[in-house]
């Protein structure tokens, strides 16, 4: 099941669907200027600018998985940081997890 992100254009709502291959959406905030930024399935984000939506790849470490949980822009930057985990199989049922911070833009 997918879901679909609706854009309200004062009179209407339309659909504002992100890019193909794209499940579930979370932590929608604003760029800061005049865009959007979202988690994608969790690994990856996806930014809204000029009324397109474009994949956002995550830093990656060898051997690891990154995922976001949560994003945040702070007020009066153009920047989004986001805070997740890093997570890699250690053998048998162990596991190697590392909380991660990112930061896009400036």
């Amino acid at each position: 099941m997918s879901g679909v992100i609706l854009h309200w254009n004062g009179k209407k709502w339309a659909s504002a669907s992100p890019v193909s291959g794209v499940g579930r959406i979370a932590s929608l905030v604003s760029d800061g200027s005049k865009g959007l930024w979202a988690v994608a399935d969790g690994t990856r984000l996806l930014r809204y600018r000029a009324g397109h939506w474009s994949l956002a790849a995550l830093p990656q470490r060898t051997g690891y998985k990154t995922q976001i949980n949560a994003l945040a822009q702070v007020k009066g930057a153009t920047s989004v940081w986001g805070v997740g985990t890093l997570t890699a199989p250690v053998g048998g049922d162990d596991i190697d997890k590392a909380d991660v911070i990112v930061k896009y833009g400036r």
